[in-house]
C-alpha cells in the first residue's frame, strides 16, 4: 500500500498521447453509455518517484467521474463531444457486470526489436478479439465478451491484469494486427485467467475482504476536496456531531460514525484508496476508530476500516446500485445537491448578458446557431442578406449551400462576388463534393488557430447529412461544435416537416438533435403575401443569449429589409387557422345578425336549428366579440340588454371603435 501522496495536474493533452481513431472504435462498445473522457495526473509517491496516472471525467459535467456511478458517464457521442471541446487526454470505456465485456490490460509488451513478449503474444493468438495499443503505444488493451471465473485481478510485477467491472480502460482503438472486433473469450480467456493468476484466483464473485486490490496508481483525495457533505467532513476531523451516533447505551459509538462516513463516501465516488487514507490519518478525529484498535499501525487499521466497515458498504452498495435507473444521484444529507448542475454561474450570466452580436440581436459569435424554416420560407435569401453584413463588419464569412438549384447558382455566385463572401457550391464544382468538405472542417479542428473572425453558413443542414451516414454526421456535428469552442460561428440552415408539434410549433425536419446541442435554434416564420413580397419573423426556441425577435421584409426581387417592429406571425396564423375551423359557426351567427341584434340565447336556437352545437356556437360567440375574446378579431359587439342583465349583439359596422 501507498501512503499519503500528492496529486499535480499535468498539460490536459500531453503531445506523446494520440488523438482516438474514431472510426475503430468498436460499435458493440458504442452502444453501451459507459463512456468517460479522462486527463493525465502526475503523483508523486512516497519514495518520491512520480507517475502519470489517468482520471475520468464526467463528459457532461466536466467533473471528476467515479467508475461505480453510472450518472458519471455518458454516451459515445457525449465523450467524442467532451474530448473534441478539448482539455482532455483522450476517452475511456468503464466495466460493469451489466455488460458482457471483459478487459485485458498488458503493460510494457514489445521487446527492443519491436515484438510481443511471449505471454502477450499467446493472449493476442488465443483470444483474437478487438486489440489496440495503450496510449503510451508500450502496451495493449484486449477487449473480449466473457465472464471471469473469478474477482477482478491485478499482477503488477507481471504487468497483466484482468477486469470484468468497476474499472475503465483507456480506448485509443489504435488496432493491432487487424484485430478490430470485439469477439467472445471463450475458454482460452479463463485458461488465461488461471494460468495467470493461479491459486489468488477466487471462485467467488461476492465481496469479500480478499477483495482489497489496493491501486498504487489511484489518485488520493483529501477530505477538504470529497464530494460529501460539510457535516461529514466535521465529523471525521473534529467528531462534531458524534452525538447522533450512539450505542444501545447511549454513549458515542465511532463504528457508527464510521458506517455512516464510509456510506456518504462511496456514494460520492470517493475511491477506496483515498477513503481508507482519510479514515487512518491519525490527524483526523473519527482515525482514531481504527488506530486506536491497531496500535498505530497504519497499514493494519486500514486493513481493519476495510474489512469491518468499507467492504461492507460497498457490498451495500453494489447490491441497491440496480434498483434505481436515474440519471441523478441524491445524498439523504443533502436532497437538493443535484440542483447546483441547473443553475447559471455568475461567469454563465455574464457570458448571456455580454453576448457579442455578429448580427444585431440574432446571431452570437463563437455559438452554434441552427436556423428553421419550411421551404421557400426566406432563409437563404436573408442569410445570404445578413453574411454582406458581417463582412462588411470585417469578419470571414463561408456560405456553403448544398441546396441550390441550377437557375439560382448564378445569380447567388454574382451576389458572393459583390458582398465578399465565399460562397462553395460543392455539388457544382468537378471532382468535389460536401465529403471534401467535411474533410477539410476536420483538419480545420486539427490546425493551430483562433477562429473568432470566421462565420460558416451551411445551407442546409439536411442536404449535408444526407450524403453521410448517420454515424459520420454525428461526427460532422461534433467536428463543428469543437470549430465554435475555437472562436467559429457556426449557423446551420434547416427545414421544418409539413407536420407541427403538439404546441402548435414547426418541427425540424432531420435526425439529428439540434435542439439539444446548438446554442440557439431559431424558428423562421414566413407570411405570405398576395404581391409576392413576404414577411418573415423569428421564433426563438432555444437560446444562452439576449436573443431579439426580429422581422424583415422580402420584397418581390429578393431585396430584404429590416421592420422597424415585431411582427407575430405565429399568432397571425393559428388566428387564420381557428377562423378557418370555425367558419361554419362564424357563417350562421354572422346570417342571423345581418336580420338586427340578437341575444345569446336567439343565436344559440339559430344555429342549433343548423345543425350546430350549443358548446360550439357559445364559445364562437365569445371568441370573436370585443370582450372575453383569445384572438384579434372582432365580428360582432357585444353590450348589456336591459333586462335580466341579458348580452345582445350585433355585426361590426365601418363606424365602430374596436380596441385592439
Amino acid at each position: 500500500m501507498s501512503s499519503a501522496s500528492t496529486e499535480q495536474m499535468v498539460p490536459d493533452i500531453p503531445p506523446e498521447v494520440p488523438e482516438p481513431k474514431w472510426s475503430a472504435v468498436p460499435m458493440e462498445l458504442q452502444e453501451y453509455p459507459q463512456w468517460v473522457p479522462w486527463k493525465a495526473v502526475t503523483i508523486t509517491k512516497r519514495d518520491g518517484t512520480k507517475k502519470v496516472t489517468k482520471v475520468p471525467y464526467n463528459p457532461k459535467t466536466r467533473k471528476k467521474a467515479s467508475t461505480s456511478k453510472r450518472e458519471h458517464w455518458g454516451t459515445f457521442d457525449d465523450v467524442c463531444m467532451a474530448y473534441m471541446m478539448g482539455g482532455y487526454a483522450g476517452i475511456g470505456f468503464v466495466f460493469t457486470a451489466d455488460d458482457p465485456f471483459v478487459g485485458v490490460d498488458l503493460d510494457n509488451c514489445f521487446d527492443e526489436s519491436g515484438n510481443l513478449r511471449d505471454d502477450v503474444r499467446r493472449a493476442v493468438d488465443e483470444l483474437q478479439s478487438f486489440t489496440e495499443r495503450s496510449p503510451s503505444g508500450k502496451g495493449l488493451h484486449i477487449i473480449c465478451k466473457g465472464k471471469l471465473p473469478g474477482k477482478g485481478h491485478c499482477d503488477s510485477k507481471a504487468g497483466r491484469e484482468m477486469y470484468q467491472e468497476g474499472r475503465f480502460f483507456t480506448i485509443t482503438a489504435d488496432v493491432v494486427e487487424g484485430l478490430g472486433t470485439v469477439k467472445a473469450g471463450g475458454a482460452a480467456l479463463n485458461t488465461l485467467y488461471s494460468d495467470w493468476f493461479g491459486e489468488s484466483a477466487s471462485t467467488d464473485a461476492s465481496l469479500t475482504v480478499g477483495d482489497l486490490d489496493w491501486d498504487d496508481d489511484a489518485p488520493l483525495v483529501s477530505l477538504d476536496d470529497m464530494g460529501v457533505s460539510g457535516h461529514m467532513k466535521a465529523l471525521v476531523r473534529d467528531g462534531e456531531g458524534m452525538e447522533k451516533y450512539l450505542d444501545s447505551e447511549g454513549n458515542p459509538d465511532r463504528s457508527k460514525a464510521l458506517f455512516a462516513v464510509c456510506q456518504e463516501m462511496v456514494s460520492a465516488g470517493v475511491n477506496v484508496e483515498s477513503i481508507l487514507t482519510v479514515l487512518t490519518d491519525k490527524e483526523l478525529f473519527l482515525a482514531s476508530a481504527a488506530i486506536d484498535r491497531r496500535g498505530d499501525d497504519k497499514k493494519s487499521a486500514m486493513e481493519w476500516v476495510w474489512k469491518y466497515t468499507l467492504a461492507k458498504v460497498l457490498a451495500k452498495s453494489r447490491g441497491l446500485a440496480d434498483e434505481f435507473d436515474d440519471d441523478v444521484s441524491v445524498s439523504g444529507d443533502d436532497p437538493l445537491g443535484w440542483i447546483g448542475g441547473f443553475e447559471v454561474s455568475d461567469d454563465e450570466m455574464d457570458e448571456i448578458q455580454n453576448s457579442e452580436f455578429i448580427a444585431d440581436g440574432l446571431i452570437v459569435r463563437g455559438h452554434l446557431v441552427a436556423v428553421v424554416a419550411e421551404a421557400n420560407g426566406g432563409k437563404t435569401t436573408i442569410f445570404f442578406h445578413l453574411a454582406g453584413e458581417m463582412v462588411q463588419k470585417g469578419y470571414t464569412v463561408v456560405y456553403v449551400n448544398a441546396d441550390v438549384s441550377g437557375g439560382d447558382a448564378k445569380p447567388y455566385h454574382a451576389m458572393a462576388k459583390e458582398k465578399g463572401i465565399r460562397l462553395l457550391l460543392p455539388d457544382m464544382k468537378v471532382g468535389k463534393s460536401m465529403d471534401d468538405v467535411v474533410k477539410m472542417l476536420e483538419k480545420m479542428r486539427l490546425a493551430e488557430g483562433d477562429y473568432s473572425d470566421y462565420v460558416f453558413i451551411f445551407d442546409t443542414w439536411k442536404k449535408m447529412c444526407d450524403v453521410l451516414s448517420k454515424r459520420d454526421a454525428k461526427n460532422v456535428f461534433m467536428t463543428l461544435r469543437a470549430l465554435t469552442a475555437r472562436g467559429m460561428t457556426i449557423i446551420l440552415l434547416a427545414h421544418t416537416n409539413k407536420y407541427k408539434g403538439d404546441d402548435g410549433l414547426p418541427v425540424y425536419e432531420g435526425t439529428v438533435d439540434l435542439r439539444n446541442d446548438c446554442d440557439e435554434l431559431i424558428y423562421l416564420l414566413p407570411e405570405k403575401r398576395s404581391d409576392g413580397s413576404m414577411v418573415v419573423s423569428t421564433l426563438p426556441n432555444k437560446t444562452r443569449a439576449a436573443i431579439d425577435k426580429i422581422t424583415w421584409e422580402i420584397d418581390q426581387h429578393r431585396n430584404v429589409r429590416l421592420h422597424e417592429s415585431y411582427e407575430d406571425v405565429l399568432t397571425r396564423r393559428k388566428e387564420r387557422e381557428q377562423i378557418a375551423t370555425d367558419q361554419d359557426v362564424i357563417e350562421r351567427i354572422e346570417e342571423r345578425l345581418q336580420q338586427g341584434e340578437a341575444k345569446q340565447s336567439e343565436l344559440l336556437s339559430y344555429c342549433k336549428e343548423h345543425g350546430l352545437s350549443h358548446r360550439r356556437v357559445r364559445r364562437c360567440i365569445q371568441r370573436y366579440s370585443q370582450k372575453n375574446r383569445t384572438i384579434s378579431t372582432v365580428l360582432w359587439l357585444e353590450s348589456e340588454g336591459e333586462t335580466n342583465n341579458a348580452k345582445i349583439y350585433r355585426l361590426v359596422d365601418v363606424f365602430d371603435e374596436v380596441p385592439a
